[in-house]
């Protein structure tokens, strides 16, 4: 259905952000559609919003009915474990500096057997 793969491109193709969603590891979808909206399209569009995802990816949908979106459909997708050239990977993390260990003082109230550390 062209309905249903022209709401995902513009889901997950974002003129300000550059990320692969293949082999995401998780995927909150929701979906809000008037009166009009089907169950079989709210299945059609979370299975091809997903389709590229992990096989055991995470995936939790919701979808919602309001009658103000009477022949629209507006999808919110987040999803976790996406690769982009714009997000710190472990490999790209910064190096540890070498700091001085913290010098730890502990403090013992006699009153009530407490130790605190500071």
């Amino acid at each position: 259905d062209s309905g249903v793969e022209k709401i995902v491109q513009e889901a997950l193709n974002h003129p300000l952000l550059n990320v692969d969603y293949t082999g995401a590891d998780g995927a909150l979808v929701h979906i809000t559609g008037g009166p009009d909206m089907s169950l079989k399209y709210v299945q059609d569009v979370a299975k091809s919003l997903t389709e590229d995802l992990d096989c055991y990816s995470n995936v939790i949908l919701g979808a919602r009915v309001l009658p103000e979106f009477e022949g629209k459909c507006r999808v919110m997708a987040i999803m976790t474990g996406v690769q982009s050239p714009n997000l710190l990977g472990p490999s790209r993390q910064a190096q540890p500096t070498t700091e001085a260990p913290a010098i730890k003082k502990t403090v013992t109230s006699s009153k009530y057997n407490i130790d605190f550390v500071r």
